[in-house]
């Protein structure tokens, strides 16, 4: 299949490739031309959590590539923070790991702090946001006291989020680093469509001693369900799903290749009702870096009703897709089309509340000072953004009518695509 991914998007999966599998030779230099954009590329790296991994390739490369000095600085400093950050993360989950086998409490460890120093030994080329536990529902209210007598404020959530949801959020602020525990006993709202028996998984899970604690590690077809499962829940509008979840399933799998039991793994798929987010997964990590999954995905995928054009929307909308500067639509701007001016004027508030607001949720909740700290710049370039097509909304709405319309289609084909990842036959999604 071929995706049509320009050189830039090319390079970056092909940095990737080289920490997946050893046998790669990094060989960047062969995706650049004198068109390369290389601010493009940095961006791109650092929304998609894989800095460290270009920065990797290009040091180990058979041939230079002309890299513009302040940029390669850019990928060094980010280098440098990751492995800051993360040999903090690493020191407080042993900490926490410690207390909660300490009060008989089994548990999982999630996602990217429980592959720092075992699938990337070099904790500096994988970033984590926070710090991800999975334990049995009877154990939440221990686990949740255990955190709080650890120093750790438990965040408020939404009224909606507390009925539906699936975790619980732990702050704590560590000298200059902010620390967030998520405490989960399901991976999904309770309203999802997937069965993932997390009983089951507990179930099959093997105890691991460590010096200090004992924990819980998944089978390894567990374990690729949980994180391919983790990177399609991501499919939403608001979201993309990031090349370093990408990286973690691939390497999953090529460091476990002769282990896996496919036909478990395609059983268990079925019975959990995650057959199609999973395989979607499984067909992009092959098609991005080459991984071997002895299974039929293209085959089983169209069958089911994905097409090639659906499987290039994914690529284009929701992993390669732009930036919110570079969106020539704000988020949310549909909502106003339509509307008097006075009622577009009105919607301006709540665009700067949802900006604030997300900034402060990335804050860890730490109040004003710390969103101006971390996302003032963001919220300022969001708003200005939103002003520009606010102006061209009010003053030039005939020439926006096309470029709306391509808006709405473009939406309309990814609520197909999720209406059909969530298990709805071909004749049943929207069109």
């Amino acid at each position: 299949m071929d995706l049509n991914l320009p050189p830039e998007h090319e390079f970056v999966l092909h940095c990737c490739s080289c920490e997946i599998d050893n046998t790669v030779q990094p060989e960047p230099a062969k995706y650049i031309t004198h068109a390369t954009d290389w601010e493009h590329i940095v961006t791109l790296a650092r929304r998609h959590g894989v800095a460290s991994l270009i920065l990797q390739a290009l040091d180990h490369a058979t041939d230079p590539c002309p890299v513009p000095q302040p940029l390669l600085d850019k990928l060094r400093q980010e280098y440098h923070a990751t492995a800051f950050k993360n040999m903090s993360l690493v020191k407080e989950y042993h900490r926490i790991a410690e207390v909660l086998s300490n009060n008989k409490i089994g548990f999982i460890p999630l996602k990217g702090i429980s592959f720092l120093g075992s699938i990337y030994p070099n904790i500096a080329v994988r970033p984590c946001a926070d710090i991800d536990i999975l334990v049995s529902k009877k154990e939440v209210p221990l686990a949740e006291k255990t955190l709080l007598a650890s120093g750790y404020n438990k965040l408020k959530l939404s009224a909606a989020e507390q009925s539906t949801g699936y975790h619980s959020v732990f702050h704590k602020q560590h000298r200059t680093l902010s620390i967030t525990i998520e405490l989960h006993w399901d991976i999904d709202i309770s309203e999802s469509p997937y069965e993932i028996d997390i009983e089951e998984i507990f179930d099959r899970a093997a105890a691991v001693d460590e010096p200090g604690y004992t924990y819980l590690s998944p089978c390894i077809e567990d374990t690729i369900i949980l994180n391919s499962y983790h990177i399609m829940r991501s499919i939403t509008p608001d979201k993309i799903m990031l090349l370093k979840n990408f990286c973690d399933v691939a390497k999953i799998i090529t460091r476990n290749l002769n282990t896996i039991d496919w036909n478990t793994l395609q059983t268990r798929l079925e019975a959990y009702r995650v057959e199609r987010p999973v395989l979607l997964v499984l067909l992009l990590i092959q098609e991005f870096f080459d991984t071997p999954v002895p299974l039929p995905l293209r085959q089983t995928l169209h069958q089911k009703g994905l097409s090639a054009e659906d499987i290039e929307t994914i690529t284009n909308e929701r992993i390669f897709s732009k930036t919110d500067d570079e969106q020539q639509l704000p988020a949310g701007f549909l909502q106003l089309f339509g509307k008097k001016k006075a009622k577009v004027l009105i919607h301006i508030p709540r665009v700067a509340h949802k900006a604030f607001r997300k900034e402060y949720d990335k804050s860890g909740g730490k109040g004003f000072v710390a969103i101006c700290k971390f996302g003032f710049l963001k919220i300022s370039s969001s708003l200005t953004n939103y002003f520009k097509s606010l102006f061209s909304y009010i003053f030039h709405k005939q020439d926006m009518q096309q470029q709306i319309t391509m808006e709405h289609n473009r939406l309309k084909k990814l609520e197909k695509i999720h209406t059909w990842l969530q298990g709805s036959p071909p004749s049943k999604m929207k069109n």
